[in-house]
């Protein structure tokens, strides 16, 4: 059984021609309890906006 070293079985990829997207939006609905939900996690959003569509960036 012969081991080869990390990076010697194959050539590493070129690098983009563009910067890669780093900002993500997705749109939520607000809690009865003024909350959004977002990867796992409640962020709480001023009074007022209970059942509105809000977008998360």
């Amino acid at each position: 059984m012969q081991l080869v070293a990390s990076g010697e079985a194959e050539p590493l990829l070129d690098l983009p021609t563009r910067p890669f997207p780093t900002e993500l939006e997705q749109t939520r609905v607000v809690s009865p309890q003024g909350l959004v939900s977002f990867a796992g996690n409640h962020y709480s959003v001023p009074p007022g906006l209970t059942g509105a569509h809000v977008t998360v960036r």
